[in-house]
């Protein structure tokens, strides 16, 4: 199978609807208005975020600086660093930000909610026109908090407000990995669609065994 569709996208327009039906049912993200972006895992599409996001440091003399509060999913670190760009660098704790003088830095703060360390679900520490924030939901689902598993261990989405950074992440999805495959996106559809014809019965049946364990 080839990874474009007939309108010379990526992405199956099918599937793209069907996922923002799982969000106004599930009423755990705001999905009108706003672009839908698919990857090979969650890993795969935070560091396209921050990628994106850290082109807009253009005019910047220094790396737009990439945190989040501790514990954090260590593969934020080993993603920037991996990319050892000159447009971001890791440096670790979000509370660290708060306390410096140059507060005009450009920062990305990644918040995980809930925290696949501790369950808690973060908020944004950091704010201001400088500070660009990455929601990391991938288990704000029924399963754990009343809300279920965004991951499907097939494909993975984020929902972006932005145009530019939607058009960047595509286009660096593109040239990485040449999107998901179509029989990987098919998976999805049909497991989706399974879900929302079923309703509220694997989210109580999930949330069950999440709570025995």
């Amino acid at each position: 199978m080839s990874y474009t569709y007939c309108d010379s996208t990526f992405f199956s327009q099918e599937l793209e609807s069907l996922i923002r039906k799982l969000h106004s049912f599930v009423g755990n993200a705001i999905t009108r208005n706003r672009y839908i972006v698919f990857g090979g895992g969650s890993t795969q599409v935070l560091g396209e975020a921050a990628y994106a996001l850290s082109l807009q440091n253009a005019s910047s003399q220094s790396p737009t600086r990439v945190v989040a509060s501790i514990p954090y999913y260590t593969f934020y670190k080993y993603q920037v660093e991996y990319f050892n760009s000159e447009k971001f660098k890791f440096e670790g704790d979000a509370y660290t930000c708060r306390n410096r003088s140059d507060g005009s830095a450009d920062v990305i703060l990644f918040v995980t909610a809930p925290n696949n360390h501790d369950g808690r679900l973060n908020k944004a520490i950091l704010d201001g026109p400088n500070v660009k924030t990455i929601y990391d939901l991938s288990d704000y689902w029924p399963h754990f908090t009343r809300f279920w598993l965004r991951q499907m261990k097939i494909s993975w989405w984020a929902v972006i407000k932005d145009e530019t950074v939607f058009n960047r992440m595509v286009t660096h999805m593109q040239i990485n990995s040449m999107g998901v495959s179509k029989d990987a996106q098919l998976r999805a559809f049909k497991l989706l669609k399974a879900v929302l014809e079923e309703g509220t019965g694997i989210f109580n049946f999930t949330y069950r065994k999440m709570k025995i364990r």
